[in-house]
């Protein structure tokens, strides 16, 4: 349901921005989002969003989707560099929401930039 993808979203948010974007609401009547920003003095329409904090957003999206989709099902999820446009301390908060999500999910996260290693995980060089 659409309040279960706000609350997903909004953690998910809230963990990769370290609570700078805590609030995401999705409009009933086309799915577009909103996000709540206390810094930014309230609402920020996603238009308004800098490219790496909407990288963040879609990521979360992403992820809150495949739970609301799929539950408890263990389906993998694809990523193709999801992460590139992230300064380091939101990297770093993306890549403790995805170990974290990893640990009921597959994840296989496709990059061509090497900076994800040093934050741990299984890295495989193809």
């Amino acid at each position: 349901s659409r309040e279960i993808l706000e609350r997903e979203l909004a953690g998910h948010m809230a963990g990769i921005t370290g609570g700078k974007y805590d609030w995401v609401s999705v409009a009933e009547d086309d799915l577009s989002l909103t996000l709540c920003s206390n810094e930014k003095g309230g609402q920020v329409p996603v238009g308004q969003l800098s490219k790496g904090t909407m990288d963040q957003l879609y990521l979360s999206a992403r992820l809150a989707l495949v739970n609301v989709l799929f539950g408890g099902k263990k389906t993998p999820v694809i990523l193709d560099d999801p992460l590139h446009s992230f300064d380091d301390n939101r990297l770093a908060g993306a890549v403790r929401l995805l170990d974290e999500f990893a640990t009921e999910r597959q994840i296989i996260l496709f990059t061509c930039h090497d900076r994800y290693s040093r934050f741990g995980g299984r890295v495989v060089r193809i």
